[in-house]
């Protein structure tokens, strides 16, 4: 038996078979080591390997109903390759003391690079932890993707039928997509294991879990939970994204010893608040939650049938709007622009509560029912409004999104139902079998809101004190939401470089006429201007997403504007989703050294060709402000935005707001 987390020099050798029956004939013939084998015999429903613990005192003696074997599915993927974040939980793992009556078996794969010298990145191979950091490596196989359903199924059976014990628990660490699923083999590029693949392995196992953990992003879904409901007790997962340094494993580990008669529920709340004690300033955005899988079903029955009532609202164009503009304000979970993809996940509590007045026949019964399934729910002060688990919704998506949801992920009929009565260019397909609840099936009006032929007319004027008015003319039921977009011109390269998107406004009662609230000043990073972002808008607070290069590395740094203090605070980088499927999961804070270059986006008005561009750069030192300051002298190019109910943007008429010496003159643009 080796010690892993110690360091190595050479890659430590496996424990072979043929050892143990070699010294276990030697115990036949020696009295001592037959009374000794005996003993592990009856403390242990499986033998360990000689001098792998020391025999447990007759007080420590454990209850029955009290072992545990816990399946630890560790894909690795580029977290691991760049980081070695998967090695930093195996070595957490390691500090715990592990006694007789707990199982604690890994399976690692998923990889190009392993920094744990026991394990093999050409293999999948399963491995027996110990406590003082001793392991061995049970089964060495084939490599296969991690992202494949048999691959998980196999280790969860081996586990069950080697290790039995009185409770199971399973976590699987990668990265998470959300609808998109979770452990993505970057050895079989990318392929993740989806929702409906996660049912498929977990059926393979033979076992109902206690918990089952996604130390991952973006899993905290209904969607996901009802997937997993026939094979478990309770889920632990997070509906935003996860920094890289994971779950506090030593901390889960000692719980579990120290209470082996503890419920899912209790070892999820102690995941969870340990979880927010490491993650440090990143517990800011995070969230974690526990959900019992037992209550899932009546939650998905009366998420279903609010299905069939949002449904209906299509056909009346006042609800359709109040429903949408409520669900657009609703916490919605990782990242979701342009720049961090898309996951379209919005929290189930703040979607029914922003759009209560719509969902008046059953909005309070998806509330009870969330409430009364998610048992314990952690979140930091920039994720306020998550109640524990989200569902899908296409804040923006497109047709194959939407196949790709009805074929791996969707279980409701009515929401799909939905989905195409909300949209002009996606139906469900018609040979969907949903979960049967039990539920009226609603029929989507036979003239939807999506199937009108609608425009939005607005009107923009200067008016007498140079401001920039926009008026809504027509369609102004169908408005969801009013923003700006800002650039800088510069006309030595032809270039409007963008400065960002917010919706900083001054907008009448009634919510027709709008106003500029330009300043003459804008967000700097250190003293350096920024692309900004809104990702999100509520009465505490707006959440920013802006572009930097981090230390080489393109990511998104995460701002909050607090409407107290009235000052902006800086939260850390995320690298978003770009051309993946998934979360990157390798959030930051900002540390002293670290090299920050602020990036915008540069488009040529002649060509069309766009440019992303270093406008700063700087040296992390103490504090990093963003504050505004006063724009330089030039010209910036001004326009509103107006979102409709099914998502689509119309632009206004651009202006011109010169700046020079702190005074603001406003020009007309031409036809």
């Amino acid at each position: 038996m080796e010690n892993f987390y110690q360091p190595a020099h050479s890659a430590p050798k496996k424990k072979h078979t043929f050892l143990k029956v070699l010294l276990i004939v030697v115990g036949v013939i020696v009295l001592l080591a037959v009374a000794f084998f005996a003993f592990l015999l009856i403390a242990s429903p499986e033998p360990g390997p000689v001098g792998s613990y020391t025999p447990v005192a007759a007080e420590e003696h454990r209850a029955p109903g009290e072992s545990w074997t816990l399946l630890l599915y560790f894909c690795g993927t580029d977290l691991e390759t760049d980081s070695a974040s998967c090695s930093q939980n195996l070595w957490e793992c390691a500090q715990a003391e592990i006694p007789d009556n707990v199982n604690l078996l890994v399976c690692t794969g998923g990889t190009a690079k392993w920094h744990t010298d026991f394990v093999d990145s050409t293999k999948i191979q399963y491995h027996r932890l110990y406590k003082d950091g001793e392991y061995e490596t049970l089964e060495t196989l084939p490599l296969a993707s991690m992202g494949d359903a048999e691959t998980l199924g196999s280790f969860l059976s081996y586990g069950v039928e080697n290790y039995p014990a009185d409770n199971y628990g399973a976590i699987l660490w990668n990265h998470g997509g959300g609808m998109r699923g979770v452990a993505f083999d970057e050895l079989y590029g990318g392929e993740g294991l989806s929702l409906a693949d996660l049912n498929a392995g977990f059926s393979q196992a033979g076992a109902n879990f206690e918990f089952i953990g996604f130390d991952a992003c973006l899993m905290a879904t209904l969607e996901g939970a009802m997937q997993l409901s026939p094979y478990g007790k309770y889920m632990v997962a997070s509906e935003e994204i996860e920094p890289g340094s994971g779950w506090d494993y030593a901390a889960m580990l000692d719980y579990i010893v120290a209470n082996p008669e503890a419920t899912g529920a209790d070892i999820g709340k102690v995941i969870c608040d340990s979880y927010m004690k490491k993650s440090g300033g990143w517990a800011e955005i995070c969230t974690l939650s526990v959900t019992d899988l037992s209550k899932v079903w009546p939650l998905a029955k009366a998420f279903d049938g609010m299905a069939a009532e949002m449904t209906l609202d299509t056909g009346d164009v006042d609800k359709f709007r109040d429903l949408t503009q409520g669900i657009a304000r609703a916490e919605n979970y990782g990242g979701n622009t342009d720049e961090e993809g898309y996951f379209n996940l919005v929290d189930i509590g703040d979607m029914v509560m922003n759009a209560q007045s719509v969902l008046s026949q059953t909005g309070d019964g998806v509330l009870d029912a969330l409430f009364d399934a998610v048992v314990y729910n952690v979140h930091g002060e920039s994720r306020a409004n998550a109640n524990g688990l989200a569902a899908f919704y296409p804040i923006k998506a497109e047709a194959y999104e939407l196949d790709g949801y009805a074929e791996s992920a969707a279980f409701s009929e009515n929401y799909l139902s939905y989905l195409s009565a909300s949209r002009n260019d996606w139906k469900a397909p018609d040979d969907f079998a949903g979960a049967d609840f039990d539920n009226i099936q609603a029929e989507a009006p036979d003239v939807t809101v999506a199937g009108e032929a609608f425009g939005i007319e607005a009107e923009t004027t200067l008016n007498d004190n140079g401001s920039y008015m926009l008026d809504i003319k027509e369609g102004a039921d169908y408005v969801t939401g009013v923003y700006f977009t800002l650039y800088q011109m510069d006309y030595e390269y032809n270039e409007y470089m963008y400065l960002g998107r917010d919706d900083d406004l001054i907008a009448s009662e009634d919510m027709l006429q709008y106003q500029d609230n330009f300043r003459g000043v804008w967000p700097a990073l250190n003293g350096v201007f920024v692309n900004l972002n809104l990702l999100e808008s509520t009465d505490a607070y707006n959440l920013y997403s802006i572009p930097i290069r981090l230390n080489n590395e393109d990511m998104n740094l995460r701002a909050r504007y607090n409407w107290d203090s009235a000052s902006y605070e800086v939260m850390g980088a995320v690298a978003g989703a770009g051309d993946n499927d998934f979360s990157a999961r390798k959030e930051q804070n900002l540390k002293d050294g670290d090299v920050v270059q602020v990036l915008m986006t540069g488009k040529n008005w002649e060509t069309g060709e766009e440019n992303v561009y270093t406008v700063g750069e700087f040296t992390v030192q103490g504090a990093v402000e963003l504050e505004e300051m006063q724009l330089t002298d030039g010209d910036y190019l001004y326009q509103y935005e107006m979102e409709d109910v099914l998502g689509d943007t119309y632009y206004s008429r651009e202006v011109v707001m010169e700046c020079k010496g702190g005074e603001i003159s406003v020009y007309e643009t031409e036809e």
